[in-house]
């Protein structure tokens, strides 16, 4: 049996290394809704940075690097910015602070980041980096004279989303795109006819072998990657995130950044 404890210190080892080799995931969404002029839209997805003492602050910097040099238009934080500590907010803020696109950086929260009751210091911080919150609220965003409304969620676990709420001024024929916390939540999306949902939370489980190891609660339908939410047009992208938690390692699913392009129906 010596030869197992060889290969769980291997594979115990790989763990400890993967978490430092940031990926670009880059990834077409077909939407044959959406406006003519947000085709080929650029988003940047960015979540569960979970900074702490796990995440050095280079590998932040390494994502935020990788960000900016795909250009997007846009650029969304998904949650979990921060693992609870509210005295991580301010650094975790400057680190993230070079993250710039035309249209905007725009954010949800996750369950880590309302932990603890800090969550007003980390709006606060973010703010001043120019980065905008959306709790529970949309934004009309324009381009080529046609408008996408971009829409937010606040926290399942410690919040209280209310997507009738967030979507009472945007007109229900407009193209939508929900950012939340949870990918669960694109069951709720699929009955307001919300074409597509970006989420993080479940680091894809942080731990692959064939399947997902560990999902928490609001992660465990749409654990990784696209998918549709059954008999809907609704597709929802659920991204492996970046930092750690609960566990210092990754195993077959690397830490990422997104990045999304807008696509119509093929010709």
């Amino acid at each position: 049996m010596r030869w197992l404890g060889s290969a769980l210190l291997l594979l115990g080892t790989y763990g400890l290394l993967e978490p430092c080799f940031v990926q670009v995931r880059r990834v077409s969404l077909i939407c044959p809704s959406v406006p003519t002029g947000f085709r080929g839209l650029k988003i940047a997805q960015l979540s569960d940075v979970h900074y702490n003492a796990l995440i050095p602050d280079s590998r932040v910097l390494d994502a935020v690097a990788k960000i900016q040099g795909e250009a997007p238009d846009l650029i969304v934080l998904t949650g979990d910015l921060i693992s609870g500590n509210p005295d991580e907010v301010e650094r975790c803020a400057r680190l993230l602070s070079k993250l710039h696109a035309p249209m905007g950086v725009f954010a949800v929260p996750g369950n880590d980041d309302l932990k603890g009751g800090g969550f007003e210091r980390l709006r606060a911080a973010f703010e001043k980096q120019g980065v905008r919150w959306l709790i529970n609220d949309a934004v009309a965003l324009e381009r080529g004279g046609e408008k996408l409304y971009l829409v937010g969620l606040d926290d399942l676990w410690f919040g209280h989303p209310d997507l009738g709420a967030a979507l009472k001024s945007v007109p229900p024929s407009a193209f939508r795109v929900l950012l939340t916390h949870y990918p669960d939540l694109a069951d709720e999306a699929a009955r307001f006819g919300i074409p597509l949902v970006l989420a993080g939370h479940s680091h894809g489980g942080q731990v692959s072998l064939g399947r997902p190891v560990y999902l928490p609660a609001g992660g465990k339908k749409y654990p990784r990657g696209l998918q549709q939410v059954e008999g809907t047009s609704t597709r929802v992208f659920t991204t492996l995130g970046l930092g750690l938690a609960p566990h210092p390692f990754r195993i077959a699913c690397p830490p990422e950044v997104a990045i999304l392009t807008l696509n119509g129906p093929p010709v």
